[in-house]
């Protein structure tokens, strides 16, 4: 018979073999599930276009999508039109794309105000953004599709 010390040790060195052999288990799946999302993401098609990133666009100064937007609005220069006109003021929606290189292309408008002044002034200023950092995907420079609602005011 084993005496009970003996009995202990033996109780205490299978359960961390156990744990051992369930955390090699862990840690091989993780790294294969790394792994396998790395390749997939390596293997993605080189003209996809990415909606959502690890790390999404943002100006060369930081700021984020925020950044982004405020220096949409900053760049929007209306023109002269007639207030008496049916114009949507909020609710609109534009996008664009900027590629691995940080320009902005694309642009399209998604809902229109109804007057195509305003949304040629909104989409001018769109083109003008400076180049971007783009964004990154798995450390990889990727062609992202952003949409920002924009309102503008009637005076």
């Amino acid at each position: 018979m084993l005496s009970a010390a003996k009995h202990l040790t033996l109780t205490i060195a299978a359960v961390r073999t156990t744990r051992a052999r369930c955390f090699a288990a862990l840690c091989m799946t993780v790294f294969a599930l790394v792994i396998s999302s790395t390749a997939l993401a390596q293997s993605a098609p080189a003209d996809t276009v990415y909606t959502y990133v690890e790390q999404m666009p943002q100006l060369p100064g930081g700021g984020g999508q925020m950044g982004i937007q405020m220096e949409i609005a900053r760049r929007i220069h209306y023109p002269v039109f007639d207030l008496r006109k049916d114009i949507r003021t909020s609710g609109l929606r534009y996008s664009f794309t900027v590629r691995r290189d940080g320009t902005v292309t694309d642009v399209k408008t998604e809902v229109a105000s109804r007057n195509p002044v305003v949304d040629e002034a909104i989409l001018q200023a769109i083109r003008s953004l400076p180049v971007l950092q783009p964004g990154m995907q798995y450390g990889r420079r990727v062609p992202v599709r952003l949409t920002y609602a924009i309102s503008c005011l009637k005076i």
